[in-house]
């Protein structure tokens, strides 16, 4: 048997109590921590990422026409997609 009297066991058990929780807390992230306020892009940066979308959609049409004049129309995308993979 345990030689601790009653008191000494409740205690030992309150301290035990007290570790755990502490521990727990600890380990606990709430949401509200890593949620701050979200900023929107400024006018120049999405004015800067559709510019350059646009630049990128451009060239690649151009590149397309170019292969297309130079090879010809394709009969199938496969056939044409076939060589370039």
């Amino acid at each position: 048997m345990s030689r601790l009297t009653a008191e000494e066991r409740r205690r030992a058990f309150e301290l035990r109590q007290v570790a755990t929780s502490r521990s727990r807390q600890a380990g606990a992230v709430t949401l509200e921590q890593f949620s701050r306020p979200q900023r929107g892009w400024s006018r120049a940066a999405r004015l800067g990422a559709l510019v350059s979308l646009a630049l990128a959609g451009t060239l690649l049409v151009a590149q397309a026409a170019r292969v297309v004049s130079v090879h010809g129309a394709p009969s199938s995308l496969v056939e044409w997609l076939l060589p370039r993979l």
